[in-house]
């Protein structure tokens, strides 16, 4: 299979592929039939593909243990001649963030696409079909090796880096922040608009497994000080925050986070508002606090970017902040 016709797909569980009990709660199953409603899923789309079964599992339980098998396959997939990408099934709930820590540690790039459902394979409304049949349309696309890792959500194309989800339930439950999605499915057609400038950063050598853990401080109105104090305590060496507007603290916050820097942590801020850009000053002055700026990406996806930087040995506050803004 030279030709790199074939598509290798990826089962990490999530809705997709779940079914609901007799009492209502949703099941996944068996990591021996995860890819079996896959299997019958490519036959219909006509694609050809492969399915292999890395998980099973609801993705609110995604975490390392399976990232690591996941980016293991996929860096092996970069280097076999028989791939013309690779489509990734998984759940919503942090499918934004599978995305992105993918596009940041395979390398070399290959065509690389994930996809979910909102309703389970057993719901006869699923959006599963049409969301992987369209995935799988967008991983054979010349174009997509290019675009780093993307999100095929109700035949709209995202930027891994950009996208989010915006709504718990129904249709229309991704959207991507800034100029939108970068493509769109129609009937199996694939037209891409702008590119996806995928980030530009990337730790080829750095392992899942190995990720350093890095906190996640949401803000709020009369936030506690005392309380974010005992939470830094137990926080290891770097934390987001989530704050509020452009990044904003509020000031006996923004004192205990100044503490944590000096006791050698980093700090970079985010926002909890979905879109828009979080600058390096402003109301915060962050060269005087010791602060990173997340520019435009999400407290989730601004934690896996300090993990891997961290991960790759980088711990200057300058150097950090150039790859935020990259």
């Amino acid at each position: 299979m030279a030709d790199r016709e074939a598509i290798l797909v990826l089962t990490t569980g999530g809705t997709i592929v779940s079914h609901y009990d007799g009492e209502g709660r949703k099941r996944y199953p068996d990591l021996s039939a995860s890819a079996e409603p896959l299997v019958a899923m490519a036959e219909r789309a006509g694609q050809r593909a492969e399915v292999e079964a890395i998980a099973s599992v609801g993705s609110q339980d995604m975490g390392r243990i399976v990232w690591h098998d996941l980016v293991a396959r996929i860096r092996r997939a970069a280097e076999e001649d028989r791939w013309r990408g690779v489509v990734v099934t998984h759940g919503t709930d942090t499918l934004e963030e599978t995305a992105f820590l993918l596009e940041l540690l395979v390398d070399p790039p290959i065509a690389l696409v994930l996809t979910g459902a909102m309703l389970a394979a057993d719901n006869p409304s699923s959006d599963g079909p049409a969301n992987f049949a369209a995935a799988l349309s967008v991983a054979a696309h010349v174009r997509t090796a290019a675009q780093g890792a993307l999100v095929v959500m109700d035949d709209e194309i995202h930027a891994a880096r950009r996208v989010f989800k915006r709504a718990t339930h129904g249709a229309r439950a991704f959207a991507s922040s800034g100029e939108g999605p970068v493509g769109f499915v129609t009937a199996g057609y694939v037209e891409y608009g702008s590119a996806a400038a995928p980030f530009p950063h990337r730790f080829g050598q750095v392992e899942p497994a190995l990720l350093p853990e890095v906190g996640l401080l949401a803000c709020h109105a009369d936030m506690n000080p005392h309380l974010c104090r005992a939470t830094l305590a137990v926080m290891p060496g770097g934390v987001v925050v989530a704050g509020l507007g452009d990044g904003n603290v509020p000031a006996p916050i923004a004192h205990e986070l100044a503490a944590f820097v000096a006791r050698g942590g980093i700090v970079v801020r985010s926002s909890r508002v979905d879109g828009g850009r979080v600058p390096c000053g402003g109301e915060i002055d962050d060269d005087l606090m010791g602060f990173v700026a997340a520019n435009d990406l999400s407290p989730c996806k601004a934690r896996l970017l300090l993990q891997c930087l961290l991960a790759d040995g980088e711990t200057e506050r300058e150097r950090i902040q150039a790859a935020f803004d990259a």
